[in-house]
């Protein structure tokens, strides 16, 4: 058998196991953590165009023709972050990092994949009350980040701003769900209308016609909406399962920074409940405001996510941070779209935590137009409209961790605007957010490598783990790596199987 991806350790402890255990001619799409960064050709992200590309590839030392001479297509930079989304096969990401720019790369990851949170109300969270008040959402921006949007729906807002950032879709709604989330937050139907019907709204085109988008365009899409639109808060009905990655820490950290300038996000919590600790990324970044779903007789819904004791020791908030209405959601759906929620042309209904997020991405938007009203500066927004829905949520006698602070309370958060604070989250919120996902990623490595052991062990003799321990320093010996290629090379192991075990002893052997 030819022997595969036999590079240097170092090329190894660059390159997320995912990608090495992939075949070397399959095409990915990777993230290359690089080791600078630059303020130059922000735009980079959000319009990658050939020349703006290069530029900000430049920028950062790299010419775009390395890269061509690899057969890698560069796709994003994020070069404040020192971050570029590109497709190549995997043998050109082992090349690139073991010889072309092995200095300048620091780490190669798989791009991570979320989809749209559904599965298959106005009144129960007081709104009319606030609408009484003479809130409705004007001069607020609520960014959209989903599938887009049916232009041509009577019962939506034309979109002040709109942008696709998936590749040969228009921003017009292929899938639905985006039109649906649209409608919860801005509808302004005479029977299904919308939280805040005056909002304007900001459509940021992430997801394509079946509901998944890669990560590197959902952060572009959101720089965007943030940046050059100016959206105040941006719903995310989408997610998932957290990937523990540098490109992962960086993008959060550029979340807590946006929420520092005022900017609030809502995210779903994810629908795999009742499960613990199954919070969607972003969703479990500190600081987004985690939604999870309720059925209209105020109870927990099954599929919505759980967080846990540990998640909120560690991360130090409570995830979910609150539920919402989530279960048969009636709203806007594109005519021309079928479904089998479909109640007539024009409407449907939904399930899903995707559904329970833009009730509260509108009750933000509420608050965030009282707020302006009373002269609260934007930087205070976090600190008092997050502090006002929490305070006001109404308990459910529900499991902390399935319930977060409660049910949303449109009526009791405008009547405790302004009388309670908490801090946005600090600097160490990072640290926290890092130590949780390198718990998770040793979590996961352990228990796919113990899942291999038996095999491993009917070859070697002794268990592969409980050898490593018995060089010097608790470091993987030369018997043992030779021995674990010779059970690949010989078919005892599948390739997986070796790259898997083989990072894992790696890592070990990185964090003695």
């Amino acid at each position: 058998m030819r022997e595969r991806f036999m590079v240097s350790q170092e090329a190894y402890m660059k390159v997320h196991y995912e990608i090495l255990a992939r075949r070397e001619d399959e095409a990915v799409k990777s993230f290359l953590i690089l080791s600078s960064s630059t303020h130059e050709v922000k735009e980079a992200s959000w319009n990658p165009g050939e020349k703006t590309l290069s530029k900000a590839l430049d920028a950062l030392g790299i010419p775009i023709s390395s890269l061509h001479e690899k057969d890698i297509t560069p796709i994003r930079v994020f070069p404040e972050l020192g971050v570029i989304s590109a497709v190549s096969k995997v043998k050109s990401i082992l090349d690139l990092v073991e010889q072309a720019l092995a200095k300048l790369i620091r780490r190669v990851e798989p791009v991570p994949r979320s989809k749209a949170l559904l599965i298959s109300s106005v009144p129960m969270i007081k709104t009319p009350f606030v609408w009484e008040q003479g809130y409705t959402g004007k001069g607020v921006k609520v960014a959209v980040v989903d599938s887009g949007i049916d232009p041509s729906h009577p019962e939506l807002p034309r979109a002040v701003a709109s942008r696709s950032f998936v590749e040969d879709e228009p921003v017009d709604d292929l899938n639905g769900h985006g039109t649906h989330v649209a409608g919860i937050i801005a509808g302004r139907g005479e029977i299904y209308s919308g939280i805040a019907p005056d909002a304007s709204l900001v459509i940021s085109k992430v997801l394509d016609k079946d509901g998944w988008g890669y990560d590197d365009d959902i952060f572009a899409g959101i720089e965007w909406a943030v940046e050059v639109a100016g959206a105040q808060v941006v719903n995310l009905s989408l997610g998932h399962t957290p990937l523990p990655s540098e490109a992962e820490i960086k993008f959060a950290s550029k979340y807590l920074e946006w929420i520092r300038r005022g900017v609030l996000f809502v995210a779903a919590a994810g629908n795999e409940g009742p499960a613990p600790e199954t919070i969607n990324s972003p969703a479990i970044i500190p600081g987004v405001i985690a939604v999870g779903a309720v059925d209209k007789q105020g109870l927990i819904a099954s599929f919505s996510s759980r967080g846990s004791q540990r998640v909120e020791k560690i991360l130090g908030e409570i995830k979910p941070t609150l539920v919402a209405p989530g279960v048969s959601i009636v709203s806007t759906f594109p005519s021309d779209i079928s479904h089998k929620g479909k109640i007539d042309p024009l409407h449907a209904y939904l399930s899903g935590t995707s559904m329970a997020a833009p009730h509260v991405t509108g009750i933000i938007a509420l608050l965030l137009e009282a707020s302006a009203e009373r002269g609260y500066p934007p930087q205070d927004n976090y600190s008092n409209i997050v502090a006002s829905l929490i305070a006001s949520a109404r308990s459910l006698q529900a499991d902390k961790y399935a319930q977060g602070h409660g049910i949303i309370d449109s009526r009791r958060a405008l009547a405790g605007l302004g009388k309670q604070k908490i801090q946005a989250p600090g600097e160490d919120a990072l640290d926290r957010y890092r130590n949780y996902l390198s718990i998770l990623e040793s979590e996961n490595l352990n228990a796919r490598v113990e899942s291999m052991v038996e095999t491993l062990q009917s070859f070697l003799g002794v268990g592969i783990l409980a050898m490593s321990f018995l060089s010097p320093g608790g470091n993987p010996s030369a018997s043992i790596l030779d021995a674990l290629r010779k059970a690949y090379q010989s078919g005892l192991i599948t390739r997986e199987q070796y790259i898997y075990t083989l990072a894992y002893l790696l890592d070990k052997q990185k964090k003695q």
